[in-house]
């Protein structure tokens, strides 16, 4: 295979070969390497050349774009690649080594590392290039709003709200409405007079003496509702009083807060105006007598004193004998519902709350 005509040309002469003989001067290879690289020189015609290599030596040459110039590699017998910045240098040697006969060695500068020319071009990254910002992860890679109808298949909604698992057997904590609620910090707004039938004359508004809406008292009286019974508690007297449901619609005429309803099919949870119905009816019953006989003397006598102050207030009712209702020694005022613990029991007990009547 011919070599090209920059590895073997004519002498020409040239201005600068005194500047070229200094610097091939201070750049000397070592011994070794100049011993494969040493030019040889002969005469045709009267006119003086020089080659790099011999004929008989296979060379290798790999030429760059000259939109991105990248340095050539040389392989000689051994393959050992040779780098060099440009092709320009084989020139420059050769224009250098034809104006001064008596040096015989050439530099050839190794302008970078064989391990940097024999990676690719991408990757010697240039400082100048503007860095490329790094991709998105992989699962966002991936991620729409549309998925595939084989996505859509495999997912499974669920209605059921989490829990944790030391709770799935407990039973949530029973809380009353707002019109019942009671605590030491915290009044509730009701005030009824458990003397009187409800109505809503009787059923008000604490501080206010303004009647409860009866949409008010049409809604649910505990969270979560409740639709069995619901068990009331007090500490003046020692029965309880239990809660069913259509307590209201059930009651006399006389003791209803407006006409009658007709009996309601679907499956309803106690309503407030299902408590104060009942707190009342089981109130204005008649004690019996193993109730009196349990009590002492002195509490019978506090008893005997609330039913004559109860007769005088409504102006009758002495055959009916005592009620229940004087248990409370005129505190016959219901203001709310509290919750109070009880030792050695996970639930708390609802309390009635009663009060004496404002003036």
């Amino acid at each position: 295979m011919p070599f090209p005509s920059f590895l073997h040309h004519d002498k020409q002469p040239a201005r600068g070969a005194s500047l070229l003989r200094r610097f091939n001067g201070l750049y000397k290879p070592p011994p070794t390497l100049g011993s494969l690289l040493a030019p040889k020189t002969s005469k045709k015609m009267g006119k003086q050349s020089s080659t790099l290599f011999e004929l008989a030596q296979p060379v290798c040459i790999s030429l760059a774009p000259r939109s991105e110039p990248i340095p050539c590699v040389l392989f000689t017998d051994q393959h050992t690649p040779l780098a060099s910045q440009d092709s320009s240098i084989y020139e420059s040697s050769s224009s250098s080594s034809h104006s001064d006969a008596s040096s015989s060695r050439q530099t050839l500068e190794l302008a970078r590392p064989v391990s940097e020319t024999s990676a690719p071009p991408e990757a010697c990254a240039s400082p100048q290039r503007a860095q490329m910002r790094p991709l998105r992860p992989a699962l966002k890679q991936g991620s729409g709003r549309f998925k595939s109808s084989s996505q859509r298949a495999n997912l499974h909604v669920s209605f059921l709200l989490p829990s944790r698992p030391d709770q799935d057997d407990e039973p949530s904590a029973l809380s009353f409405h707002t019109l019942f609620a009671y605590t030491h910090l915290d009044h509730a707004p009701l005030s009824y007079d458990i003397a009187f039938p409800p109505s809503k004359q009787t059923i008000l508004r604490r501080g206010a003496r303004d009647p409860i809406p009866i949409e008010v008292l049409d809604e649910p009286a505990t969270e979560p509702p409740m639709y069995t019974e619901l068990v009331l508690h007090c500490a003046h007297f020692p029965w309880d009083i239990v809660v069913h449901p259509h307590t209201a619609i059930e009651a006399p005429a006389s003791r209803r807060c407006g006409p009658r309803m007709p009996p309601r099919r679907r499956k309803t949870p106690i309503t407030n105006l299902d408590v104060v119905c009942a707190v009342h009816d089981a109130l204005s019953g008649r004690a019996s007598g193993d109730e009196w006989g349990r009590l002492s003397t002195k509490v019978q006598r506090r008893i005997s004193r609330s039913y004559e102050a109860r007769c005088v207030q409504t102006g009758g009712g002495w055959d009916a004998g005592v009620r229940k209702i004087d248990w409370l020694e005129g505190r016959t005022r219901l203001v709310g519902i509290e919750m109070v613990p009880v030792k050695n029991s996970g639930q708390p007990r609802a309390m009635l709350v009663f009060k004496t009547p404002a003036a």
